[in-house]
């Protein structure tokens, strides 16, 4: 019974993902660090959401104004030796892609906003001989941001690309006998300095230069699980990601808009997941979960027109020998946000997320 509660370690938990808070698209992961062996994966995620809304009292319809976007995550992990063990993992961790449709009569018609990530993150693993482990890794990230926003005076910016690292740190119990893990990790926020070119009407044509600060988030990830019969697994975690202190300012836009940033969160998000995995045969696996924000109130950013959100996650596993094919689909709820605009407070509801990820693994 103990060996067929330690090959759940392994279960594919969540195989794609939809929405995370702010304009984050992955959490961040680094449980590639726990699996056994050594491990190389590849996994490709395509994420469609929908998401309009409404001004005064739903007679200006802003149209969908959410692009579906790509996900690929390639990690490789390997044993160097009984204590010892290091990853290397590639993913796109912020995004956003906002296109209000031309010609729909809506305040913010037009307005487009795209922000694009990449990060490499490096993990170091010892283990203890008490099952505790320690964590340790850097990361090292791109970002690349522009937009257009013509009801602010024709407004445009291209906030070229910047690199920044960062650091993560962790710990981490286990009783592979049981399937048990309990893992914590903190990610440190990272810092990026731009130089956006900016011009509006006001502008007269000219291009102005200036420096612009930012820093994507810090978290902390919480996670566990644990066997509960001899082919079913208990898992879930709470993730907290500091997006209140996520701010973009270009120097301009400020002034055009009297000190409002161009993208800001008021709001910490906390992340809560619950699921269960169950090993059905010596060749497939499956998974379910639930994930859920809350909704914090109060107007929000026109260009992430959203608070809080509920999703159902399914996945599936095949494995044969050394190789696993995993798949699955989530659907997310998107929480009702307000924003505000010159023509009063728009209505954003009844929106969603549908994702479908595939993953390949190969243990060597």
């Amino acid at each position: 019974m103990k060996s067929h509660i330690a090959n759940l370690i392994t279960l594919l938990v969540t195989p794609c993902a939809g929405f995370c808070g702010g304009i984050e698209r992955t959490p961040q992961s680094v449980d590639v660090i726990f699996e056994p062996e050594n491990y190389v994966s590849l996994s490709f995620g395509l994420v469609s959401p929908q998401i309009s809304g409404s001004v005064q009292a739903g007679t200006r319809q802003s149209g969908d104004l959410a692009k579906s976007h790509r996900q690929p995550e390639f990690t490789i992990k390997h044993q160097i030796s009984d204590r010892i063990s290091a990853a290397l993992i590639y993913d796109r961790p912020y995004g956003a892609d906002v296109a209000y449709p031309e010609g729909a009569d809506y305040p913010f018609e037009g307005a487009t906003a795209i922000f694009n990530s990449e990060a490499w993150t490096g993990v170091l693993r010892y283990k203890f001989d008490n099952s505790v482990s320690i964590l340790a890794g850097v990361r090292y990230q791109t970002v690349e941001a522009t937009s257009n926003i013509p009801a602010i005076a024709d407004y445009t910016v291209d906030g070229g690309q910047d690199s920044g690292y960062g650091y993560l740190v962790g710990a981490a119990y286990e009783k592979p006998e049981i399937a048990l893990r309990i893992s914590l990790i903190y990610h440190s926020s990272i810092d990026h300095t731009f130089s956006p070119a900016e011009q509006s009407l006001l502008t007269s044509g000219n291009v102005l230069n200036s420096e612009t600060k930012s820093s994507t988030p810090q978290s902390i990830s919480l996670k566990f699980q644990t066997g509960i019969s001899q082919n079913t697994l208990l898992f879930g975690g709470i993730r907290w990601v500091e997006w209140s202190e996520f701010n973009i300012s270009p120097i301009h836009y400020s002034q055009l808009t009297r000190g409002l940033p161009l993208v800001a969160f008021r709001d910490d998000v906390f992340t809560y997941t619950m699921g269960f995995g169950r090993r059905f045969n010596d060749h497939w696996s499956g998974s379910i979960s639930i994930n859920y924000e809350k909704s914090n109130g109060g107007p929000v950013s026109n260009l992430g027109p959203k608070d809080g959100q509920t999703g159902l996650t399914i996945g599936a596993k095949y494995t044969r020998g050394a190789m696993e094919i995993s798949g699955g689909v989530n659907y997310t709820l998107i929480g009702d946000a307000t924003t505000r605009t010159t023509n009063g407070l728009s209505n954003f509801s009844n929106n969603d997320a549908t994702a479908l990820g595939v993953k390949v693994a190969y243990r060597y």
